[in-house]
Formats: C-alpha cells, sequence, structure tokens
C-alpha cells in the first residue's frame, strides 16, 4: 500500500491517495460502514475500482506531526487531541473492527483549522500491512518535550500526565483506560459509540461543539435545524437521518449529507434518486459544494437555505 498526497486536476483539493498491491483488496462491509458512518472524525472515501486507489479529501487540513513540529500546544489543543484519539478508538470498538485499520501515522492523522482531529479509515479485508504506528505513539508524540512545545505552564503540565499515562499503558494498552483518562483530564465523556460530550460548564469552552445560530432552514415548512461544527448530519425520510425531510415524495431515505466547517457548509449528494441541486445544476454523486450563508439547495422540490449568525 503506498500513500501520496495529490491536488486533483479536476476539483483542484489537496487528496491522499492510496494505492493498493495486488494481494491487497477493499472490504465492501468495511466499505459500506464508513459509507454509512457519518462521522466527521473519519474522512470521506471514493473508491476508485478500476485503478485500485482509494481516495480522500484532505484540502485545508494539516498532518498532526507537522502541527506539533511548528505550533505551541495549548491546553485547548492537548484536550482535543485527547478527545479526537478516544473517540475514533471507541468508534471502532462499537463495531468491532480493530483500529489497526485507522492511519495512526502522525504523518497522516490530520488536523482543522480549529485543532479537531481527522482520521484515515482504510477498508482493507486485511489489517497486516496497516500496523504502522499505535494509539501510543500517537498520544506519546503530542507530550514529547524532545518534540512538542508548550504555550504554557498548564499545557505542559497536562504533557506530563499523558506522558504519565502512556508509560502506565506500555504493557497493555486500553482504549477504556484511554477514555477514563480522557474523563478525569478534559471532562469530557467518550460512549461506547465514539461520541463525545462536552459538559455545558466545561472550562474549554472553545473546545463545546454548542450552538452558535447556524441553521437550515426548509422553505416549505420554515422548519429550522441547527448546523453544529463539524458534525455530518444526513437528509431524508429516514429515521437515520438527522435532518428528517418528512411528507415530501422526492425526498429519498437517505439523500444526502451537509458539514458545516467554520464559517461555510459542505454539501453533498449520496446517490437519491431525485437528485440535489445548486443553482439549478444537478450535483453528482458525491460531488462537494461549498455554501456560505443565504446560499440554498434543493432536494428533489425542497429548497432549503444556509443562515449563519
Amino acid at each position: 500500500m503506498k500513500k501520496k498526497y495529490v491536488r486533483n486536476r479536476k476539483t483542484k483539493r489537496r487528496e491522499l491517495v492510496i494505492s493498493l498491491k495486488r494481494s491487497e483488496s477493499v472490504s465492501s462491509r468495511k466499505m459500506r460502514w464508513l459509507d454509512a458512518c457519518g462521522r466527521a472524525i473519519l474522512l470521506h472515501c471514493k473508491r476508485d475500482s478500476a485503478r485500485r486507489k482509494l481516495r480522500y479529501d484532505v484540502d485545508g487540513l494539516t498532518s498532526l506531526g507537522g502541527f506539533v513540529a511548528r505550533n505551541e500546544l495549548t491546553v485547548d489543543a492537548l484536550a482535543n487531541m485527547l478527545v479526537g484519539i478516544s473517540e475514533v478508538l471507541a468508534l471502532c470498538t462499537s463495531v468491532d473492527i480493530p483500529y489497526f485499520y485507522v492511519l495512526l501515522d502522525p504523518a497522516h492523522v490530520l488536523m482543522t483549522a480549529r485543532s479537531e482531529l481527522r482520521f484515515v479509515f482504510v477498508p482493507l479485508g486485511s489489517s497486516a500491512s496497516l500496523i504502522e504506528n499505535t494509539p501510543l505513539a500517537l498520544l506519546g508524540l503530542i507530550c514529547d518535550a524532545q518534540k512538542a512545545r508548550f504555550a504554557t505552564p498548564e499545557a505542559a503540565e497536562l504533557a506530563r500526565r499523558i506522558a504519565d499515562f502512556v508509560v502506565l499503558q506500555e504493557e497493555g494498552f486500553s482504549s477504556n483506560a484511554l477514555r477514563r483518562f480522557v474523563h478525569a483530564e478534559c471532562g469530557v465523556d467518550v460512549s461506547a459509540d465514539g461520541v463525545a460530550s462536552w459538559p455545558d460548564a466545561n472550562p474549554v469552552s472553545a473546545l463545546c461543539d454548542a450552538e452558535t445560530g447556524w441553521r437550515l432552514r426548509r422553505v416549505s415548512t420554515d422548519e429550522a435545524y441547527p448546523l453544529p461544527e463539524g458534525r455530518v448530519m444526513r437528509l431524508g425520510r429516514g429515521a437515520e437521518c438527522a435532518i428528517r425531510v418528512l411528507n415530501s415524495e422526492g425526498v429519498s431515505r437517505v439523500h444526502a449529507c451537509v458539514q458545516r466547517e467554520g464559517d461555510e457548509v459542505l454539501l453533498w449528494d449520496v446517490g437519491s434518486t431525485n437528485g440535489t441541486t445548486v443553482s439549478g445544476r444537478r450535483l453528482q454523486t458525491d460531488e462537494r459544494v461549498h455554501l456560505k450563508s443565504g446560499k440554498s439547495f434543493s432536494l428533489a422540490s425542497e429548497r432549503f437555505v444556509v443562515e449563519g449568525p
């Protein structure tokens, strides 16, 4: 398996391309799970069967290794990293998939501008070629005083406690132990299915997935749906959708997805019957468009408007 960062000639967006060896194959079950997962912490994957390639959109993201090397780490950044690592491990555990299918090499663990982690899940039929790094190595990187610089004494002290945790886990790492450590240090509960919940009173308020005034409004009913930062939200008639579009026969069970990143919203169609349109143009399946506040789109005949603060 070879990994390479390239610039997509059509979209001009940066991608991570994984080229498979002849001995490697994609697991349809894991691919379906990744498609349906809908978690922002796992990057969306496109499969090019003919060329035996997997493509991940990493535009605007930076590697964790590069970030640690170039920046002073704050308490907020360290807490976000801890939560992200715990989340992705809990998510894999919840569906009985070994975390070896997640690239844990710091060069391929990626970060948003808000210091939120994004992981590459490789849906292979065998994990033998994926064991390149471990959660402990990743945790060791962010607390290594030889490689990382800390913005405050409080950040350096948190890094020391992370280092102590790594030492204690060297003989047998436990994702449950990490969850308990994250809860003790950050006040965050990471559930068995990888969902992190920040208490309202948590002092790291910048990391909270709190409501900030962003909405998606359905024009025909005037219903408004909050758009929390980073969360992938499905739109459709089905009960599995975060934004349910009822009483509309033209909308598919799972029709499209939206994800807010900062001051714009990503929109993509997931293979609906009647299509998703922006400015009168029907999107191709998995084609992603960026919408600013005030822009609208339609699922079949149902129009939605993005509303920012």
